[in-house]
C-alpha cells in the first residue's frame, strides 16, 4: 500500500514538469557558457567559469525548484555572451548575433518582465562611462533592437493583462 501511495503522489504531482524545465535551463546555461565563451577565452577559463556556475549554490537551488529564474539565467547567459562578442568586435554573423541578442532580451521580458533588459541598459551605460565613448553602442543597433524586443513582448502584455485583469509590468517590477 505504501508503494501505491507513493506512486499516486508522484503521478498526481504535476510540478515535476516545471522542475525538469528549470534543470534543463540551468544545464543549458552551463553548457552555453562553456561553448560560447570558449572562442573568446582560453579553453581552461571557459571550463572554470562553467564549473563555478554549476557549483553555485543559487544555480543548484534554482534548478531544483519550479520557477522561471533558471530560464532567465539561460537568456542572460545568451544575451551577455552575444553582447560581449559585439563589445570585442568579433561578431562574424551580424544578423544572427543581432537576432540572438535582442531576441533573448525580448524573451526575457516575457519570462520575468523587464529585469534583464534593465540590467542590460545599465551595463551599456556603465561601459559607456568607463570607456568615455558612446559611439560603440551603434554597432548593437539599439533602436532596431528595442523594436524587436517590443515586437516580441508587447502582444503578450496585452493578452496577459486582459486575461489576468492586472498589470503584468507593475507586478514583475514590484513583486518579482
Amino acid at each position: 500500500t505504501r508503494v501505491s501511495e507513493f506512486k499516486n503522489i508522484v503521478l498526481n504531482d504535476y510540478i515535476w514538469k516545471y522542475r525538469l524545465i528549470s534543470a534543463f535551463a540551468s544545464l543549458m546555461s552551463i553548457l552555453l557558457l562553456y561553448f560560447l565563451s570558449n572562442p573568446l577565452y582560453k579553453n581552461n577559463i571557459s571550463f572554470d567559469a562553467s564549473l563555478i556556475l554549476s557549483c553555485s549554490l543559487l544555480v543548484v537551488v534554482e534548478s531544483h525548484i519550479a520557477k522561471t529564474d533558471s530560464t532567465l539565467l539561460l537568456l542572460s547567459t545568451i544575451s551577455y555572451l552575444t553582447f560581449f562578442k559585439y563589445y570585442k568586435g568579433i561578431n562574424k554573423n551580424k544578423v544572427l548575433d543581432f537576432l540572438v541578442l535582442w531576441g533573448s532580451l525580448g524573451l526575457s521580458v516575457l519570462i520575468k518582465g523587464p529585469v534583464l533588459l534593465i540590467l542590460f541598459i545599465f551595463s551599456l551605460i556603465f561601459l559607456s562611462i568607463v570607456k568615455r565613448d558612446i559611439k560603440w553602442i551603434r554597432v548593437l543597433m539599439p533602436l532596431r533592437g528595442i523594436l524587436l524586443v517590443i515586437i516580441v513582448s508587447v502582444p503578450w502584455f496585452f493578452m496577459l493583462s486582459y486575461e489576468e485583469q492586472k498589470n503584468f509590468l507593475q507586478e514583475s517590477l514590484i513583486h518579482d
